[in-house]
């Protein structure tokens, strides 16, 4: 029951943290967005006149426009929130985002369709897997004018985000927009990008040591250490495809333009419920294996070992598995350990060891004396003119033939033959 609890209770820490903060944040965009206004005409039957009729109908749609290049640079500051004892890494990210669009797929749009009767407003758009994670307004840069962002991303595949409206987009000369914006971005454990220009740059420098890249993509360049990490990942549209992708999204089928991304995830080595099931594992391994040993001791060696040398043993396990913590298997070994806090629990189980010594085969066989038990009686020496020989054991000082006594005779707690 113990060990079935626990991938629940951390997915339902993760679940109350996110409701207070944010989610695992995708970034997708920024994308160009083109209104249009489609006109059709039907053949309809006119009930009154008896024929049929034309019929113009009118409807909107939307052209995306992928950036020709896109770099994204970006810090990540982590922290780490908590339910309970389960922590979870949240982090606080500075991203900027710069780029150029260019009007070539405008241009091609209307003058491979004669039905288009109006064009619409542009806009940027940028999309978000949880909006509540935009720190600060951001304001973005077009040309040389600055824009301020608005709310929601104003596209259907995007669900949430922001959106910058743009002025008029000319059509008849082919034109470059450069484009920048800062975004302040709050999230949880995962960051991730989908790579949406002609060509994709991002890199992500942080403070945090434990990183797992993830997506369908792998840093070009990464770094490691103590201190953080740093990764720089570059992907081209031959790569991800992004122009078949993106086609299809202007046919209003988006649905692969989430999946091809790529990020890294901020990974927790080894956290407290990990800790708790490793400790719970070994701990039945070590019981079992001790007892074992005391067992194959009393039967390989014909040695009575006394019942409360079996209570000790396990009152000495329970106090490794329930109470001590400074030498949980879980933590055992971890960084930031020093060697004293090592030392000590490995010194006291050596003492343990020690006292247990004797009531296997031992000087003084039975239970040890400090513990406060009446142990068995030292054998007494051979009686005179009696043949004497050592034994294999080292507590035998002596095996005895006897004429009342046939067999071997047990001397100190271990059995020699004669």
């Amino acid at each position: 029951f113990t060990m079935s609890v626990h991938p629940r209770m951390p997915a339902t820490a993760r679940d109350s943290i996110a409701q207070s903060w944010t989610g695992a944040q995708q970034l997708i965009g920024p994308l160009l967005v083109v209104p249009y206004q489609i006109r059709t005409v039907h053949n309809v039957w006119d009930a009154d006149k008896k024929q049929q009729r034309e019929q113009v109908r009118h409807h909107w749609a939307n052209h995306y426009v992928l950036p020709d290049n896109l770099k994204t640079e970006g810090r990540i500051h982590t922290d780490i929130r908590y339910r309970g004892i389960y922590g979870v890494p949240v982090y606080t990210t500075e991203l900027t985002l710069a780029g150029r669009f260019s009007n070539h797929a405008i241009r091609e749009l209307a003058g491979s369709r004669t039905d288009i009767s109006a064009w619409g407003k542009p806009y940027l758009s940028v999309g978000l897997s949880d909006s509540r994670g935009i720190v600060r307004q951001p304001e973005l840069t077009w040309q040389q004018a600055t824009l301020p962002f608005l709310p929601g991303a104003k596209a259907p595949v995007f669900g949430q985000g922001l959106h910058a409206p743009l002025d008029a987009i000319g059509r008849a000369d082919e034109e470059r927009f450069e484009f920048r914006f800062a975004l302040a971005l709050r999230g949880m454990e995962n960051l991730s990008f989908v790579p949406v220009g002609l060509d994709t740059e991002v890199g992500l420098e942080s403070d945090w040591a434990h990183p797992s890249f993830l997506g369908r993509f792998l840093p070009e360049e990464r770094r490691v250490g103590e201190d953080g990490f740093g990764a720089r990942w570059r992907v081209s549209s031959f790569a991800t495809d992004m122009g078949r992708i993106i086609g299809d999204c202007n046919q209003g089928d988006c649905k692969q333009l989430p999946s091809n991304s790529f990020g890294v995830s901020l990974v927790d080595p080894v956290d407290v419920y990990l800790q708790s099931e490793r400790s719970a594992k070994y701990g039945l391994l070590f019981i079992a294996l001790t007892f074992t040993a005391f067992f194959l001791f009393e039967v390989l060696k014909r040695l009575a070992v006394h019942p409360i040398q079996y209570g000790l043993v396990g009152l000495a396990l329970s106090d490794i598995v329930l109470t001590d913590d400074d030498f949980s298997l879980a933590e055992f070994g971890m960084p930031g350990r020093t060697g004293a806090e090592l030392l000590l629990p490995a010194a006291d189980r050596l003492l343990r060891a020690y006292r247990f010594r004797p009531g296997l085969c031992g000087r003084h066989p039975g239970v040890q004396r400090p513990a406060g038990l009446v142990h068995r009686r030292r054998a007494a020496g051979p009686p005179p003119g009696v043949a004497v020989r050592r034994g294999d054991c080292p507590a035998v000082r002596h095996a005895v033939r006897h004429p009342a006594f046939r067999g071997p005779r047990p001397a100190h707690g271990c059995v020699a033959g004669v």
